[in-house]
């Protein structure tokens, strides 16, 4: 199943969610947030059997309850589980962080545009509904599974 998976499979579902599925604990509801792409060179030569058109996949999930770097089932729609995918938890994992703090940014952002309206009451009982946005956004972190 995973050598029929591309980088359209990810790219047609930015922004959905996934679900990692952790085996001595709750699963847990990860989002695509980007897909890269690998350039390869023209001369660059692959072994047989290597991905044509290698891809990366960042995901973001909560703070709160994480999973370490290894190996799980990732339950994608449209393409069913992918079994024994890499998920490195990019929280653990400082030296890309110029990448991890640019797909933060892009993550927290879209997480404060889904925050929930807060209802507030006036001095007259009247509830109204305030539509600014929280300022601290849920804390997230960033996985990153590479297809190659």
């Amino acid at each position: 199943m995973l050598d029929k998976v591309t980088s359209k499979n990810f790219k047609d579902i930015i922004g959905s969610k996934v679900t990692l599925t952790i085996m001595d604990g709750p699963d847990i509801d990860l989002t695509v947030e980007e897909v890269h792409e690998v350039k390869i060179k023209k001369d660059d030569e692959r072994p047989a059997g290597c991905r044509k058109k290698p891809f990366t996949v960042i995901l973001s999930g909560p703070e709160s309850y994480q999973a370490p770097d290894g190996c799980y089932n990732l339950a994608v729609d449209k393409v069913g589980v992918l079994e024994g995918l890499y998920v490195d938890n990019k929280a653990d994992n400082p030296e890309s962080e110029d990448f991890n703090t640019e797909a933060m940014k892009k993550a927290a952002a879209a997480a404060k545009k889904k925050a929930p309206a807060k209802a507030k009451k006036k001095a007259d009982d009247v509830t109204v509904v305030d539509n600014e946005q929280e300022t601290q956004p849920s804390p997230v972190v960033l996985y990153e599974i590479n297809f190659g």
